[in-house]
């Protein structure tokens, strides 16, 4: 059976899988990982694809997808936060001239939602969409902020619509201005704070730390607050001290934000398919998009009721950018 290799490149792991390949999809046949540090060149990662899964399965790949967290421009992939120089030519030569695509994180999210991680995904507000031809998003928090769309295609293929999405000002209400200056203030964003700023595991920990709550990195924060299920009850308790209120506000706030990043995205996309949320921080801290907080910032405005009929996905696992790399590989093979 026709089979593909995959890679998820991250600043401090690398993913490796290899699919096979039938008309009714993707399978996933195999799956490891090693560190980036291991993948800087070319050869290193053909070394580490053969490692993991045979030299005949990688010399007789149909194709080989590879996701990197970082840009990708003249066929050459680089990472900002970790040493890593990758070619598709120089892929495609060692593979025996099998084709090769890079791409970016979140252009490979978007073909996961084609796959069966994308069908498999949580839907966690909205209805689902019978149009199988329908405009479909991504975006998601982690390190950064990403977004993206994809168009499928009637011939079952599909165009990927990358995006800088995350860098665009981040909407604050009156409200908010306090924190908006601060963040602002304390981030030398320039005159107006991103929604990276706010979302991502940077903004994560400066939102704790506007309210008090500092002394924690954005994977402590979700393992001590917003990984426990009494910090989204939004009444306080009797006699509740300033740091359960903290607490509270902390995840009120923060599902808001996530939500009206959403919101925003989904109105530039106009995805009547549907949204899909990757990116570690909502995928490990589920209670985010299942909040009602989240669900009623998405429903606002003029177009609340358009909004409330589009379909919001949430994925099972961080695994999104690995299928993304192996369904971009599928169009290639």
């Amino acid at each position: 059976m026709a089979h593909v290799l995959a890679c998820d490149i991250g600043g401090t792991n690398c993913r490796l899988a290899r699919f096979s390949l039938s008309k009714g999809g993707l399978a996933l046949e195999g799956q490891t990982a090693v560190s980036t540090a291991q993948v800087a060149r070319s050869a290193d990662l053909v070394c580490a694809l053969a490692s993991a899964f045979g030299e005949a399965p990688v010399r007789e790949a149909a194709a080989l997808g590879v996701s990197v967290a970082g840009p990708v421009a003249g066929g050459r992939a680089r990472l900002t936060n970790a040493k890593l120089d990758l070619a598709g030519e120089e892929l495609s030569q060692m593979l025996g001239g099998k084709p090769c695509r890079l791409a970016n994180d979140f252009e490979a999210v978007s073909a996961a939602v084609l796959t069966e991680e994308g069908a498999r995904a949580e839907l966690v507000a909205g209805e689902p969409c019978p149009d199988a031809l329908a405009v479909r998003a991504c975006c998601g928090a982690g390190t950064g902020f990403g977004c993206s769309a994809v168009m499928p295609r009637a011939d079952g293929k599909a165009l990927i619509l990358a995006s800088e999405g995350g860098h665009a000002a981040f909407p604050f209400t009156p409200a908010e201005a306090p924190f908006q200056r601060w963040l602002t203030a304390r981030r030398d964003a320039g005159p107006y704070a991103s929604v990276e700023d706010v979302l991502s595991g940077r903004g994560l920990e400066g939102l704790a730390e506007f309210l008090d709550l500092a002394g924690m990195d954005a994977a402590e924060i979700g393992e001590a607050v917003l990984g426990q299920d009494e910090w989204w009850e939004p009444s306080a308790m009797p006699g509740e001290g300033r740091t359960a209120r903290a607490k509270r506000e902390l995840c009120a706030s923060y599902a808001r934000f996530y939500g009206r990043a959403c919101r925003d995205w989904m109105l530039a996309t106009l995805c009547r398919g549907g949204l899909w949320i990757a990116g570690g921080i909502a995928v490990k801290n589920r209670a985010i998009a299942r909040s009602r907080a989240f669900r009623d910032e998405i429903v606002q405005g003029r177009h609340a009721a358009m909004l409330k009929t589009f379909p919001v996905y949430l994925f099972m696992s961080e695994a999104a950018g690995l299928w993304g790399a192996a369904r971009l590989a599928w169009d290639l093979a």
